[in-house]
């Protein structure tokens, strides 16, 4: 029976000295929601506060846009307030900050955008911070999911890491 020639995969080999290229990380950039310092128990009053959660992203590269939406328990945190941060804004870039409340719904939608620059924000820093005081006995989880693109408009991936807050 002839048999067909196959073609083998050929795997580079690099030179005599050379450095084996290392694998590129595609993780992506990551999104952490840091819960504010809580009381020896491990809690926040019932009632109290203002207290903030920065919204912290880090291995970022190229980041033109970002659009981000955090759920959580609207009885157990309430009046929550959106403030930027300074990533976005690199290189003295004017950027567009829109952050939409749903207090009943326990929702949190944010879109920033660096409409005039060339370049993306690349590294690490506070993208946000949201502040609010604490409602009823109980605990909130804090999930974020989001959207980026370069200035391209080539989509980023991305990590997201929640946070827990316990009230009592």
């Amino acid at each position: 029976v002839p048999t067909t020639p196959r073609a083998l995969p050929i795997q580079p080999v690099p030179p005599p000295g050379a450095a084996a290229p290392s694998p590129q990380r595609s993780s992506g950039l990551r999104i952490t929601l840091a819960p504010p310092a809580a009381g020896p128990d491990g809690s926040l009053p019932a009632g109290g506060g203002p207290f903030t959660m920065p919204i912290q992203i880090a291995d970022a590269a190229d980041v033109a846009t970002i659009a981000l939406s955090i759920t959580y328990d609207p009885a157990v945190v309430r009046a929550p307030t959106v403030t930027q941060g300074s990533f976005m804004m690199q290189g003295g870039v004017m950027v567009t900050f829109v952050p939409s409340v749903n207090a009943a719904a326990g929702r949190i939608d944010i879109a920033l955008s660096r409409p005039s620059a060339r370049t993306g924000a690349s590294g690490a820093g506070l993208l946000a911070a949201i502040s609010f005081t604490a409602g009823t006995a109980g605990t909130a989880e804090f999930t974020v999911t989001g959207v980026a693109t370069t200035p391209a408009g080539q989509s980023l991936p991305m990590q997201f890491t929640p946070a827990r807050v316990a009230v009592r």
